[in-house]
């Protein structure tokens, strides 16, 4: 379990995937839409992480988290998908700084990468806050039709 005084992240569970599936619908148009049954998939693979986010004030679920490449042989993780249902409280980024703690020292890994679109500008600042940099724009077309930036910040 990886937590501050206001968050905790667990593994998920099969429970939690209704909830966690409504939180996905609320960001459609920034993080794309996975099945119950691919949600299922990453709790069950051991190369990924997915992990649910809790308000510790009252137990509520906040939000998820997914983590891949967690066997990667150059130590390099994906910060596969990140989604609060509650923003400009700050569990983004305290959530992030955990996620780069956990990285870094549980699963050595030298770097943490992720792809952002760029009309995120709130999630690029959130990104560039807990330094996160650009490392290159990726140009549509994609499913989405949109550019994404990737980032990372290594160790």
């Amino acid at each position: 379990m990886l937590e501050n005084e206001s968050i905790k992240l667990l593994e998920t569970k099969i429970e939690n995937l209704a909830e966690i599936i409504e939180i996905e619908k609320k960001y459609s148009q920034f993080i794309s839409q996975y099945s119950i049954a691919q949600h299922k998939e990453v709790i069950t693979n051991k190369d990924e992480k997915h992990l649910s986010i809790f308000n510790t004030y009252d137990n509520a679920l906040i939000g998820y988290v997914i983590l891949a490449g967690l066997l990667n042989k150059n130590h390099t993780i994906e910060f596969r998908r990140i989604a609060i249902l509650k923003r400009s409280m700050g569990y983004g980024s305290m959530t992030i700084k955990l996620i780069k703690a956990f990285c870094f020292k549980h699963y050595k890994a030298k770097k943490i990468w992720l792809d952002v679109f760029t009309d995120n500008e709130k999630a690029i600042r959130l990104y560039k806050r807990e330094g996160f940099v650009k490392e290159t724009e990726i140009k549509a077309p994609n499913e989405e039709g949109r550019s994404v930036y990737m980032m990372s910040i290594t160790r």
